[in-house]
């Protein structure tokens, strides 16, 4: 018997990661075709516009980490994922390339973002089977509140075999084994042949006792045929 119950359970950070690992392949494939296009038409649409030099002066800083933050930033502003031979003369595509990177990055960020939190948040739905379940198991589970409602016990057997809880000895009359019926008694050829040529009268016993006998063995050997002893 098959006793399955159903319960929910967070995803694991393990499986979080998988997740987003496979769908990285897929989301870097389809963004840098979609970003491409958009990042084509925003600058078709700003082009007549000039672009403008802001200077912003920050505040006093250490210099270390002054110079550290000038050099990423300016690293992460000049990072170009689609970098090709055609923008080395071309500062138009260049700086198309350079958006394209930035806008693909930052989807990339958003896909993963959503994913992650779609992931931690979402619960899955498993089934644990137990075989054979004892009565304490099944009453255990049937009086939890959280898996009473989804609990399921599904035959195997559409019915129950008799010998699972029927046991049948049979108890034959002491006639059955005795001479007078066992197949091709003495005595009944003897009956047979006393009663030749002799006519009695219609109540005596004589008269049919060998039919009768015929007829106790038959029913005998029948009963033995349809249950027969263990």
């Amino acid at each position: 018997m098959i006793f399955p119950h159903v319960y929910t359970s967070a995803n694991n950070p393990f499986q979080t990661v998988t997740v987003i690992v496979g769908l990285f392949g897929s989301l870097s494939v389809v963004m840098k075709i979609v970003v491409q296009f958009v990042v084509r038409w925003i600058r078709n649409q700003t082009r007549s516009h000039p672009g403008r030099t802001v200077l912003i002066n920050y505040p006093p800083v250490q210099r270390r980490v002054t110079n550290f933050w000038h050099t990423a930033k300016s690293k992460l502003s000049e990072l170009n994922l689609f970098k090709t031979e055609l923008s080395w003369d071309d500062d138009q595509r260049h700086r198309r390339e350079i958006l394209t990177t930035r806008l693909y990055l930052l989807l990339l960020i958003i896909a993963v973002i959503v994913v992650l939190i779609y992931t931690c948040i979402d619960t899955q739905t498993e089934i644990i089977k137990v075989l054979n379940p004892s009565q304490e198991v099944f009453d255990q589970l049937r009086s939890h509140p959280q898996y009473s409602s989804t609990l399921d016990c599904p035959c195997t057997n559409i019915t129950v075999h008799y010998q699972s809880f029927i046991f049948i000895k049979p108890y034959y009359h002491q006639l059955c084994s005795s001479d007078f019926v066992t197949r091709n008694s003495t005595w009944i050829s003897l009956l047979y042949s006393s009663t030749a040529g002799i006519d009695y009268a219609y109540n005596d016993y004589r008269l049919f006792a060998a039919s009768h006998f015929e007829l106790l063995s038959s029913l005998c050997t029948l009963v033995d045929e349809t249950i027969p002893l263990p």
